[in-house]
């Protein structure tokens, strides 16, 4: 017989999450939060549950365009006369563009703050 959420007390479910949480992280994975953790527990025995990794969503892969594309957009760069490059050429190019755009640095000059004058001094400017 399956054992389901609720023949779980509360205390063994946390204990049983926290194992599962080490598991995960010892091998380097995320671990499933706390409420997926526990609906898992409806459909997988116990050790399932705690040593099988999370599973990602297929919403989170990349979408991948199909080959009849990227082939279409080779051929139009072709026809327009687009030189494609390959990424050693990129490399060097970016290499000798970086040693063309620098400029020596320039240091900067430090202004020193006037010295502020007193009212006397201001006093007697006035009648100068």
């Amino acid at each position: 017989m399956l054992k389901t959420k609720e023949n779980y007390q509360y205390w063994d479910l946390k204990y049983y999450y926290q194992i599962h949480c080490r598991k995960q992280f010892a091998d380097g994975d995320f671990p499933l939060s706390y409420q997926r953790f526990t609906q898992r527990l409806k459909f997988m025995n116990l050790h399932d549950a705690i040593y099988s990794k999370r599973t990602k969503a297929p919403y989170r892969r990349k979408a991948q365009t199909p080959i009849q594309d990227d082939i279409r957009r080779t051929h139009t760069l072709k026809e327009n006369n687009v030189q494609i490059l390959d990424l050693d050429e990129l490399v060097k190019l970016e290499f000798e563009n970086v040693h063309i755009e620098t400029k020596p640095r320039t240091v900067n000059v430090i202004k020193m703050p006037m010295p502020k004058q007193s009212l006397l001094h201001r006093f007697l400017k006035l009648f100068r």
